[in-house]
């Protein structure tokens, strides 16, 4: 990733210094696996490909990076999982999230709850800590 001499452009350059494609971005990640978050000057995030293609044409007020074929992204009502196609996975929403491992994720829900859902969102266990106390570990 460069900016393009101090506007706060940015873009990708291949090993000789040249840009990769064409767009510009107010900000952008480097590549996993093929495909790079940008910002846009609205704030509004994608992912492109390794040709500065859109990936799947949809924007979001927050997105991550691809994860085992899903990434994080938030709109006005929380944080959600999409797939490589950019479809939102289920309907819920949640203040934390975290990326899937082994089929898994944990989420916090509105409550403050910890809550293991599958790749579909199902919620498969509550972990509710609320009440526990903090305790120091002795060395």
């Amino acid at each position: 990733m460069v900016e393009a001499l101090g506007s706060g452009q940015f873009f990708h350059i291949d090993k000789k210094a040249n840009p990769i494609y064409t767009g510009r971005y107010a900000y952008i990640g480097d590549y996993r696996y093929g495909i790079a978050v940008t910002v846009n000057q609205d704030s509004l995030c994608t992912h492109i490909d390794d040709r500065g293609k859109l990936l799947h044409g949809k924007y979001f007020l927050e997105l991550d990076v691809y994860h085992k074929g899903y990434a994080i992204a938030r709109d006005d009502r929380g944080y959600f999982h999409i797939d490589k196609s950019g479809k939102v996975v289920y309907g819920d929403r949640y203040e934390k999230l975290e990326p899937y491992y082994n089929g898994r994720a944990i989420a916090v829900d509105s409550y403050g709850i910890k809550l293991i859902i599958s790749t579909a969102g199902e919620i498969l266990k509550k972990i509710d800590g609320r009440d526990a106390e903090m305790k120091v570990i002795k060395r």
